[in-house]
């Protein structure tokens, strides 16, 4: 079981768009439950979006990873954002890799699409990629 807060912000120089949003804030506050069955961790997941340019949206899914030897990690997720309220349902498809550099850092990275857009400024494709410290 894992509660793990998160700040999420972006610098409008980065993005690949031309959207005209401004950039924006967000603080995920996600609860996860996982078990590992040998090699195989199946999780779930939930948690509030807090964001400042928009109403607060809520966020579910399920994920499977796949562990190779001790320091690669395949990564696959299927995952729901709404508003509160259910009205704006969105589902993703995501898979992904996480690579153990020591035990307290490792590289994450990921693809994925949407598989069902209610919002339509969410985008199709997405990827991303980070560093996770673990302390």
């Amino acid at each position: 079981m894992s509660i793990y807060p998160q700040l999420q912000f972006g610098w409008h120089s980065f993005k690949f768009s031309y959207d005209k949003e401004p950039d924006q804030t967000h603080l995920l506050l996600p609860f996860e439950v996982a078990k590992k069955l040998g090699s195989v961790e199946i999780g779930i997941e939930y948690g509030v979006d807090l964001q400042n340019a928009h109403k607060p949206r809520d966020f579910a899914g399920m994920t499977l990873a796949h562990e190779f030897k001790e320091r690669f990690v395949v990564l696959g997720e299927v995952r729901e954002t709404s508003d509160l309220t259910l009205r704006q349902l969105n589902w993703i498809v995501n898979g992904g890799f996480k690579i153990k550099i020591n035990k307290t850092i490792s590289i994450l990275g990921s693809v994925g699409t949407a598989a069902k857009r209610a919002d339509k400024d969410q985008p199709r494709l997405f990827s991303y990629f980070g560093i996770q410290f673990k302390f």
